[in-house]
């Protein structure tokens, strides 16, 4: 096998990995007493805030790099994570749009540090 395929093959089970984490944390996260409704509304609140204005921007045809990605994505979990143990549950029920927000302010704002200006896609 070729150097390239290996680091496929261990980045591949490292997302293996933590994908299994997260899941098992969801699911010890989640009572006894709910049902598969609310297991889908609580992982689709992690994965709106993460991943819409990444895809946004992408179909946008804004070109970005991983730092960009990573600062909003942190933002996102660190808020998302904060409301749900620690704020009143008005501002939980608000807790996706806001870190929705927070996501698309320090992906923009690393972008804008990086290349200081938005750089777009050339398309046919």
């Amino acid at each position: 096998m070729k150097k390239t395929q290996n680091k496929d093959i261990l980045i591949a089970k490292i997302a293996t990995v933590i994908i299994g984490f997260f899941s098992i944390c969801i699911a010890i996260r989640i009572e006894h007493g709910l049902n598969v409704l609310n297991v889908l509304i609580f992982t689709f609140k992690f994965l709106i805030s993460i991943l819409l204005f990444p895809l946004l921007i992408g179909i946008l045809g804004i070109k970005t790099d991983i730092k960009s990605f990573v600062a909003g994505v942190t933002t996102a979990l660190i808020y998302l994570v904060i409301s749900n143990y620690y704020f009143i549950p008005l501002l939980n029920s608000l807790a996706t749009p806001i870190a929705t927000l927070a996501n698309a302010i320090a992906f923009l704002t690393m972008h804008m540090i990086q290349n200081k200006k938005f750089i777009f896609i050339k398309r046919r």
